[in-house]
């Protein structure tokens, strides 16, 4: 599925170099592997753990391109592959870069959708100020409260050789505009009105289709072929449901524009084939030039058609077989990992598994003894629960006991003979790793809460984890934190308080 492409200008001296360098820091932060420009214009492949880097060259004439590709694993979504595909044109004395996104599903088990996103790798671009100036939606744009910005704005929106999409935002603590515009960055031109905006003569001047109040979107499209302007509203409630759903807002209005811009775009991108065609085209000049100068030397008659066309043949059936090859080489990595994941899931349940069969044992050598202690009101809310509760209490009192008294050795009989459920444990310790990054609800975390029968709602504006079944104890926790460093470690910290 086609997620993202685009075409940047690119504007600096060394703008090649540079842009490949930031390729470079890019498959770093993806890989944790070092990469030069060199490695990125050998022409070689690059495994790097569950990923890979392929990277194509032509440079015999103008345009020089250098392609890369990197593919790697969803890693949550077994049997999903992403695949970007980044191309480095120089021509004339100018740079430009051509940036794909897509996801290869490789098999029928994939059924979820994947979240329309921004390549990280156009952060970097932008960071190293390699973005040209006339690139659109480089800021923010803003209309006063005024009659003359109001009709420049109407004549943007009906300028016939407009060709990027506008998206009109009102007044709204649910967006960022800075933000969505670094999503939108060489799609789209954010455009904002000021606070004081008169909601009249704003319908006055652009009329009530492309108008836009009270938290609602208004995405305008470029021009028809017959001159109209077409455009979709969203409206504040809108936004609020995407909100209650966990949905990423920003992720969703690049959605919205990438399904306009998508198609256009992909026509024009250079992604590593059209590299092998060009290079390949480069070697065939390069022998005919060859040829007519043994022809000119010697004045023989080379057949020189027929050998360009088995060149040619030979050529493409290489290329061919190299295609066919890769692909096998992905398709073998991914039912590799899809393996790696069944194995994973089939060795939790054998933990499960050997705990139950370790508790039977255990009630099996005292069943002809006194129970240590008897349940009451409350029930297990998950396997082993109130065990746990009592063998870490157990536990504490155990610290703080004079060594080789009595009661520590009873008590360290005790807890030796009543050791936590290990998946408790192990299903805290990942809950734990994943609240300390933690910026939204994500499959992995709801199946970690799954294991110890706790569901999250989401509720507006927050999320909440209560035990299924069991409405006394909730856990209220931010959707998206605002302080991402410590936010999430406060966040398991309130819900093991409450729940565990």
């Amino acid at each position: 599925m086609l997620i993202y492409v685009n075409e940047f200008i690119l504007q600096s001296n060394s703008a090649t170099t540079k842009a490949l360098n930031s390729i470079c820091g890019w498959l770093k932060s993806k890989t944790d592997e070092h990469f030069t420009i060199d490695m990125l214009k050998s022409g070689s492949d690059f495994p790097c753990h569950k990923s890979m880097v392929r990277t194509f060259c032509a440079t015999s004439s103008e345009p020089f391109m250098y392609s890369v590709l990197f593919t790697h694993p969803d890693i949550t979504q077994v049997g999903r592959n992403w695949e970007t595909e980044l191309t480095v044109i120089e021509e004339n004395g100018k740079t430009r870069m051509s940036i794909l996104l897509q996801t290869n599903d490789v098999s029928t088990q994939v059924r979820s959708i994947p979240i329309a996103t921004r390549p990280a790798v156009v952060g970097f671009l932008k960071r190293n100020n390699l973005l040209s100036s006339l690139t659109i939606g480089l800021n923010t744009k803003t209309i006063k409260n005024n009659r003359d910005d109001l009709v420049a704005f109407r004549s943007e929106i009906y300028r016939s050789d407009r060709t990027n999409p506008l998206v009109f935002i009102s007044q709204s603590n649910l967006i960022i505009p800075n933000k969505l515009q670094a999503q939108l960055i060489g799609l789209a031109q954010v455009v904002t009105v000021s606070s004081d905006m008169d909601d009249g003569l704003m319908e006055e001047v652009l009329t009530k289709r492309y108008s836009c109040w009270d938290g609602a979107v208004n995405i305008i499209y470029p021009n028809n072929s017959d001159g109209s302007v077409s455009n979709r509203l969203l409206l504040s409630g809108d936004i609020k449901n995407w909100i209650s759903s966990s949905k990423n807002i920003y992720h969703e209005l690049l959605s919205l524009i990438t399904s306009s811009t998508n198609s256009l775009n992909r026509r024009k991108h250079l992604s590593p084939t059209h590299v092998r065609a060009k290079r390949q085209k480069d070697q065939r000049a390069f022998l005919s030039s060859k040829i007519d100068e043994v022809r000119e030397s010697t004045g023989s008659m080379l057949p020189i058609d027929k050998v360009m066309l088995e060149f040619d043949t030979m050529t493409s059936q290489h290329e061919n077989e190299k295609i066919v090859l890769l692909q096998e080489v992905t398709d073998s990595t991914n039912m590799y990992y899809a393996a790696q994941s069944e194995l994973e899931a089939l060795s939790n349940e054998l933990i499960i598994v050997k705990a139950k069969l370790e508790t039977i044992e255990s009630r099996s050598k005292n069943e002809n003894r006194d129970p240590i202690y008897y349940y009451g009101e409350e029930t297990d809310l998950y396997q082993g629960e109130i065990s746990a509760h009592i063998t870490k209490a157990l536990k504490n009192h155990l610290d703080n006991s004079k060594i080789h008294s009595r009661k520590y050795d009873v008590l360290k009989d005790l807890v030796t003979s009543n050791n936590v459920d290990q998946v408790i444990d192990e299903t805290l310790n990942k809950l734990n790793v994943e609240f300390k990054t933690f910026t939204q609800m994500t499959p992995k975390i709801r199946e970690a809460f799954s294991i110890l029968n706790v569901e999250v709602l989401n509720e507006s504006g927050h999320n909440k984890a209560k035990f299924i079944g069991e409405p006394r104890y909730t856990a209220t926790f931010a959707k998206t934190p605002s302080d991402t460093r410590r936010a999430g470690r406060n966040m398991i910290s309130a819900i093991e308080e409450e729940l565990f």
